[in-house]
């Protein structure tokens, strides 16, 4: 009968470098799958204030078109304001704190706003708190009533 005195194996350290070669990759693949996720995310968000910025336009549309009285998007001393789906006009004191703003100017977690330029030129914004480096994102989109 024959011993065999040396049984081949793995050691110790090629089991650990084994290890940390399988924790650098899942790392990796950890980090893109991440990356990913938060820039799709945006993405989706940022379409999401596209709509609510277009339907603030829609919304001056509809009311340059077919005046209500009491809804007077003209008025001079409106400087800021959003407009509800009923069509109320709500005022807002400072554009550009997104706290300050009403509870009726807000969607989920986005700020509404719209601020008359001149006379008819106004410009839908849309702030919210993006999640790429936590600043605040915003989209504006400029529009004209036609006479």
């Amino acid at each position: 009968m024959k011993l065999h005195r040396f049984k081949r194996g793995d050691t110790i350290v090629e089991v650990l470098l084994a290890i940390a070669i399988v924790s650098a990759v899942l790392a990796g693949a950890y980090v893109t799958t991440n990356r990913s996720l938060r820039v799709g995310r945006d993405a989706q968000e940022a379409s999401e204030a596209l709509e609510l910025a277009e339907g603030q336009i829609e919304r001056i549309k509809s009311l340059s078109a077919q005046p209500i009285v009491g809804k007077d998007i003209y008025s001079p001393s409106l400087a800021g304001f959003c407009i509800t789906s009923s069509l109320e006009i709500v005022t807002i004191s400072n554009l550009a704190a997104i706290d300050s703003y009403d509870v009726k100017c807000k969607s989920s977690f986005y700020s509404i706003g719209v601020e008359k330029i001149t006379d008819k030129r106004y410009v839908a914004r849309v702030q919210w708190p993006g999640i790429i480096n936590n600043e605040t994102r915003k989209i504006e989109l400029v529009y004209r009533v036609q006479e």
